[in-house]
């Protein structure tokens, strides 16, 4: 009788956890299906490309679109302009990466006047390429799983720049550079783990060993997408990134599953380079060494020029 019991108590749970495994799957199916039609395009291809307006990264004007003469295929013609669409909207989002980094090189190396115009080469490169390859997933020239290699374009822009500053400052200098953005990253990933583990204790109210073992098994798992999650903290309704069932679910009550099943899930592909305010370019770039950059990107006076910037460099 005890057996069967157990046996029976066994076969429930492998059904609740197959119920909660569909479950979550869908509720990953619908996330990345909203983050889709979040992503579309202008009807009219590269007219009236709306920038971001929920802070101040300043507008970037869509890439002139080039067309060979010999290209007669007007789906050709409009797979072109939706692409440009596309990398436009990246460069968008990800552009304060690019001035960050930017801004880290310039604390931690002593670059030369005349090499600083080449190290921003670099970088921006870096950027458009990886915009160019998440624009050709987006319209499906690439597959879909090459997302994951493209998500965080931090990643593409620092190896560039720290390419780039190769025979321009010591190598010291390079490796503090290195450094410095592992320590960054370091710090993130424990900001992060922190943060998802304490939005799940609010509503769950976890036990220490509960705590403990998610926590390690989130460790253990990382996805860098996920310090994109840091933009939702503030958030009031409870988010979770999107992953496998059995990172945290597998450490929960078979309640607290029920609870956790209901958090809405976000796709953080991408939204790791996301959430910042993009700042001014320092004039040390542009060899003026003892100016101070402008404080306040609000005010119409400021964003023009930086605006010029983005179109000089894409």
């Amino acid at each position: 009788m005890v057996a069967a019991r157990q046996q029976a108590d066994n076969e429930r749970k492998q059904q609740a956890a197959q119920q909660a495994a569909e479950q979550m799957r869908q509720q990953q199916m619908q996330a990345e299906q909203q983050r889709l039609r979040m992503l579309q395009p202008p009807a009219r291809g590269l007219v009236n490309v709306r920038p971001l307006a929920v802070d101040d990264r300043p507008a970037i004007a869509p890439p002139a679109l080039v067309i060979d003469p010999a290209v007669r295929d007007q789906a050709e013609v409009n797979r072109e302009n939706k692409r440009n669409s596309y990398v436009v909207q990246y460069i968008q989002q990800t552009y304060f990466v690019y001035l960050a980094e930017l801004e880290l090189i310039r604390q931690t190396c002593d670059v030369a006047v005349a090499d600083r115009a080449a190290i921003r080469a670099a970088g921006a490169a870096a950027l458009r390429k990886v915009a160019g390859e998440m624009a050709d997933i987006a319209i499906g020239i690439q597959d879909p799983a090459a997302r994951r290699r493209h998500a965080n374009c931090r990643e593409e822009v620092v190896n560039a720049l720290y390419q780039a500053l190769a025979g321009k400052v010591p190598n010291a200098q390079r490796a503090k550079y290195l450094e410095v953005t592992a320590h960054r990253a370091k710090l993130q990933k424990r900001g992060t783990v922190s943060a998802i583990v304490s939005q799940l204790d609010e509503t769950l109210y976890l036990s220490p060993e509960q705590r403990q073992r998610i926590t390690a098994s989130l460790y253990a798992n990382w996805n860098d997408n996920w310090v994109g999650y840091l933009n939702y903290v503030s958030v009031p309704r409870p988010y979770m990134p999107t992953m496998p069932v059995e990172i945290v679910g597998s450490h929960l009550t078979r309640n607290q599953q029920q609870i956790w099943l209901g958090y809405q899930r976000v796709s953080l592909e991408g939204a790791a380079a996301f959430g910042g305010r993009a700042p001014a370019l320092h004039p040390w770039w542009d060899g003026k060494e003892g100016e101070v950059p402008a404080q306040s990107p609000r005010t119409r006076a400021i964003r023009a020029p930086i605006t010029q910037r983005i179109l000089d460099q894409f």
